[in-house]
């Protein structure tokens, strides 16, 4: 996968600048309620606890003030991609103990036949280890900001 396809993987609609949270349910509250609000899944209280259960087998914060909330729902019939920067950094346990601002948020279907879920994941771990691009994300102010960012890689 190279990164003209990763960044064709985001929509606008489901792109948060400076989302107001104070703590890691809250935020995958919002989450799910925006996913829910753009008619992307179906029962929010379910990709909610879907999340939640995902989150308590080990945290998605990978340091560096990143997250990857990830899982796979029943209630999406095709790959979601969320991108939020939460307005202040979030307790995260993060590896690093580093509080979170760049939160990817994947939601798959259960049956993935075109195998997009983890190569998905696999490409934004590798496009937010650079230290730069993880700066640039802090300062973006538009979606294509952002997907801009996404196809240089």
């Amino acid at each position: 996968m190279d990164s003209k396809q990763l960044a064709a993987f985001f929509d606008p609609e489901l792109f948060v600048l400076d989302l107001p949270v104070s703590a890691k349910p809250e935020l995958f509250r919002k989450l799910a309620d925006l996913l829910h609000d753009k008619g992307k899944v179906g029962n929010k209280n379910v990709v909610l606890q879907t999340i939640l259960a995902r989150e308590e087998l080990g945290s998605t914060g990978l340091g560096h003030g990143v997250a990857i909330p990830h899982s796979r729902s029943l209630m999406t019939k095709s790959l979601q991609l969320v991108f939020c920067r939460t307005a202040q950094p979030l307790d995260y346990a993060a590896p690093d103990s580093e509080g979170v601002r760049l939160v990817f948020l994947i939601l798959a279907p259960p049956q993935d036949p075109a195998n997009q879920y983890l190569p998905v994941l696999g490409k934004l771990v590798e496009f937010i280890s650079s230290p730069e691009v993880r700066e640039r994300l802090l300062h973006i102010k538009s979606f294509d900001e952002f997907k801009n960012l996404l196809v240089e890689g």
